[in-house]
């Protein structure tokens, strides 16, 4: 018949220890108060053997087993039964409970407990804790205490029985992932069994199973030992299980322990958010005799557990005893936990049963043989705290008066906050009038007082604004600044608005009854910004002398800040708007909220401004004039005003394609101009000559022709006239025609005294110009 190998377990009496509220300080152990957590229901000794405790989170619930059948008023049939215990309302209840409503038929054993107390897993034998187990074999059950109904979960992952036993439960926080030892072929499909069974997880949801405790390569369970003692973290994410198996890890080797010439046991952790899982073995030193029992903070960052190997930490040699140690999963770092409070490396005893230890890694709990302390004188296993933070290592398993223990007492649980310890004992003075060689379960709480936890501020700030998780036990609060005390705060907040401007580092003590104080809480670093940011402010186009623009302008904002830095600073803003005095503002903010602005004032005049051209004297009917030409100009600009418009210019030179330009220019630089042409003066008069008449001897009435040769050399003739005698004035003659070069009239010529008379001739250019006469005598008879 195939050996199972199961770890023996040693029965023992359950203690309780409460430690208070959180992790941290806490006063001797003389000054604490016992109580019994297996009491009967008259509260006398239960009639029989209690063990196995386990601790919900924050240690108001106490899981244990119990073959005593006074422990409730159900009936309990002297087998083992698991019951937990509600401290705060003093009620004890049956977990184990059959179909029927009383104690299962057979032995149940091994409870562990949620964290919220909700959940309690354990192994049993019992047949008739759930319909249809006929397998005759120990299986995995939950009970939920909320409901009152009990799940068996060694099942297939399609829920059918399973051939063979399991054992060594633990179960994550909300009830869903357990994980647990057994020797089942059935359990999951693929899987080639082996005589050492393997470690399991359960998705109670889902029904899903996975083997940790398997070779990567043939997916057969472990070679060698793999014990029932897996652990699993709160949030279900981590696993740690021992075994001496060399087929876990890919290419390992076996490695002998040379007294027993057996297989190491190795400890192996394994992340479940992996896929696939890979175990992962800690292994401090090659020459480690027994790396076994480990624990696992509820957080997965700590493992604690024993080894009997040398040189596991510097210079400490525990050859042929067993030492506690905690390894740091974020560090890997290795830490020796059984010390005494000299932190003395002790070789002489042997430390027993599984560690314990607390979330925050702090705590740990281990019993041994060793003499940590200098009362322990009763040859028996006591339990020991180590606190890790104050080096201190206490003896818990003494009365209320400091007496120790006068038997064994071992096997234990701390809850994750670290305020409360169950250990087992067989001694019968650990309170007056209890007492029984088969061991009973005890209460006890030590009087000490918790550090401040998720203390905060807001970093950069203007002040540091510190809050923290309140203390039940606390009446005030010490607050530091740089390793200085500011102030006593009543409160679980305090402003500290004295600081100077930099970095500065701030922790909080608890203040309890007595004066007793906590350790220092972890601490926060505050960045303190008093001073307002810098601002400035730049245009990519300087304003003229005047102050304007005349096209878009782009204002780009720097900020800067030296201690908390700038958190926003105005974008660029682009200016296209025509007007004066525009005023935009930037602003800085710094970290803290600090903000300072500055104020860019813009004039922008993107028109052009006017400009009128006049001429004086104006244009004859033919565009010319025959005299100087003025030209004046008329500015304007509505917005920026006129900087400049040009002066009158007199033009006195003849010529038809003459010209005259005037520029205005604005406040802005802006500019505009008028070009008035052509302008066309002639001032030289055309000339006239060669007066002819077609006769110069006119009898009575006759008609003659009247000619003259002109020419005009810039505006050309435009007629000409003639009159006989007396001039009537320039234009005011008959009007005579042009064509090429010469002036034409026919005169009827009569009624003019007789004798000689005179003919005159003028011409006249386009410009208005009037030659001199030519003329010629005719005499009428």
């Amino acid at each position: 018949m195939r050996a199972k190998q199961w770890i023996a377990s040693i029965v023992m009496v359950g203690v309780f220890v409460s430690l208070g509220t959180v992790s941290s300080v806490y006063a001797t152990i003389n000054n604490a108060s016992i109580g019994i957590v297996s009491e009967s229901t008259t509260g006398d000794n239960p009639n029989a053997i209690a063990q196995n405790p386990a601790l919900s989170g924050n240690g108001r619930y106490v899981a244990f087993q119990s073959r005593a059948t006074n422990v409730v008023s159900a009936s309990t049939n002297g087998e083992y039964q698991i019951y937990v215990k509600d401290k705060v309302n003093s009620e004890t209840k049956l977990v184990s409970v059959s179909l029927s409503g009383t104690g299962g038929n057979r032995k149940s054993e091994n409870p562990r407990i949620t964290s919220d107390g909700r959940y309690v897993v354990f192994e049993s034998i019992a047949s008739d804790l759930v319909a249809g187990d006929t397998n005759n074999k120990s299986d995995i059950f939950r009970s939920d205490l909320q409901t009152g109904t009990i799940l068996r979960v060694s099942t297939s992952q399609t829920g059918g029985q399973i051939n063979d036993d399991s054992a060594g439960p633990d179960i994550s926080s909300d009830g869903d992932r357990i994980v647990f030892h057994s020797f089942a072929s059935t359990l999951l499909s693929g899987i080639s069994p082996t005589n050492y069974g393997g470690i399991y997880v359960k998705d109670v949801s889902t029904g899903l199973v996975r083997l940790l405790s398997r070779s990567p390569v043939s997916q057969s369970q472990a070679t060698y030992t793999t014990t029932h003692s897996a652990r699993i973290s709160c949030d279900g994410q981590t696993v740690v299980f021992d075994s001496a198996g060399n087929n876990i890890v890919e290419g390992d080797a076996v490695s002998y322990d040379p007294f027993v010439m057996a297989p190491r046991q190795r400890i192996y952790v394994v992340d479940m958010n992996q896929s696939p899982l890979v175990p992962m073995y800690i292994n401090p030193n090659t020459d480690s005799q027994l790396n076994a029992s480990p624990s696992i903070s509820c957080d997965g960052n700590y493992i604690a557990f024993l080894d009997g190997g040398r040189n596991i930490v510097p210079s400490h040699y525990s050859i042929g005893n067993t030492d506690v140690y905690v390894y740091n999963r974020a560090t890997g770092e290795v830490e020796l936990a059984s010390l005494d409070s000299d932190d003395n490396k002790l070789t002489t005893g042997t430390t027993l049963d599984r560690p314990s230890i607390s979330n925050d890694g702090n705590f740990v709990l281990f019993s041994s043989l060793t003499f940590f302390d200098s009362q322990d004188y009763n040859m028996y296993p006591d339990v020991f705290l180590r606190d890790r933070l104050r080096g201190t290592t206490e003896l818990l398993s003494r009365n209320s008066n400091g007496d120790v223990s006068d038997a064994r007492s071992f096997e234990h649980d701390i809850s994750a906050d670290g305020h409360s310890i169950a250990f087992r004992s067989n001694a019968t003075n650990l309170v007056s009038n209890f007492g029984a060689n088969y061991g009973l379960i005890y209460g006890v709480k030590n009087e000490w007082i918790s550090a401040p936890s998720g203390l905060h501020a807001t970093t950069p700030s203007t002040q540091a604004s510190l809050s923290w998780s309140a203390i039940p036990d606390a009446s005030s609060y010490d607050v530091y600044r740089d390793d200085q005390k500011i102030a006593t705060s009543n409160t679980n907040t305090y402003v500290d608005s004295a600081s100077s401007e930099g970095s500065h580092t701030y922790y909080v003590v608890a203040v309890g009854d007595g004066g007793v104080k906590s350790v220092p809480s972890s601490s926060v670093s505050v960045l303190i910004d008093k001073s307002n940011p810098n601002i400035t402010a730049s245009v990519n186009t300087a304003p003229n002398g005047l102050g304007w623009n005349n096209t878009p302008v782009t204002i780009t904002f720097q900020c800067s800040d030296t201690v908390s830095g700038v958190e926003s600073c105005t974008s660029p803003i682009t200016v296209s708007s025509q007007g004066i005095g525009q005023q935009f503002t930037g602003t800085a903010v710094d970290n803290v909220g600090n903000t300072s602005t500055t104020t860019v004032v813009v004039s922008i005049d993107a028109t052009k401004p006017t400009i009128v051209a006049t001429r004086s004297p104006g244009v004859n009917a033919n565009g010319w004039n025959n005299s100087n030409v003025t030209v004046a100009y008329t500015c304007a600009d509505s917005l920026s005003g006129i900087a400049s418009c040009s002066s009158p210019t007199t033009l006195t030179t003849e010529a038809n394609n003459l010209s005259a330009t005037g520029t205005v220019v604005d406040n802005a630089d802006n500019t505009n101009s008028v070009t008035m042409s052509p302008i066309k003066i002639d001032k030289t008069a055309p000339t006239a000559t060669n007066a002819t008449m077609s006769n110069t001897f006119i009898l009575g009435s006759a008609n003659v022709t009247l000619g003259a040769t002109v020419a005009d050399s810039l505006s050309g003739v435009a007629g000409g006239e003639f009159y006989i005698d007396t001039d009537p004035g320039q234009g005011n003659g008959t009007s005579m025609t042009y064509n090429s070069g010469k002036l034409n009239a026919t005169k009827t010529v009569n009624n003019l005294s007789l004798g000689q008379h005179r003919l005159y001739i003028r011409s006249k250019d386009t410009a208005g110009n009037w030659s001199t006469v030519t003329s010629i005598t005719f005499i009428y008879i």
